[in-house]
């Protein structure tokens, strides 16, 4: 529990269960119908929002493969990093399926990040066990 960026580990699993607790309301929200229209921007908007997002995280997995295999010292910043996309990416992911009128493309879009946040998660589950332990 003292190796360095366990701390980090926890909360960016907590984060990353959060997003999945809010798409999947947002998915039932689809689902039966009710799910509120954002207005922070258009739908164009929040598909760039989403874009932007997943290339950052895509870009810091193998920063924190990496980490959590030889360099236990930027393991704590490496996946902080990475999970503070997670909120701005299921926030253009709901604005996004809230802009689209058909409630199955609204679940399906919502799918979508959730599975990345359910595939980060395992991710950050060996991040920590692993630690920056080469084996």
């Amino acid at each position: 529990d003292k190796a360095p960026g366990q701390k980090e580990c926890d909360e960016a699993i907590d984060t990353i269960n959060g997003v999945i607790k809010e798409l999947d309301e947002a998915s039932l929200a689809a689902i039966n119908q009710n799910l509120v229209t954002k207005q922070e921007s258009n739908l164009q908007g929040f598909q760039e929002q989403m874009a932007n997002c997943t290339g950052e995280i895509n870009e810091g997995i193998d920063r924190v493969v990496q980490a959590a295999k030889a360099h236990p010292e930027q393991l704590g910043h490496q996946v902080s990093s990475m999970a503070n996309y997670f909120i701005p990416l299921a926030s253009g992911a709901i604005g996004a399926a809230s802009k689209t009128v058909n409630s199955q493309r609204q679940a399906a879009l919502l799918e979508l990040p959730k599975t990345v946040a359910e595939s980060a998660l395992q991710l950050m589950y060996a991040a920590k066990e692993g630690g920056g332990n080469p084996k």
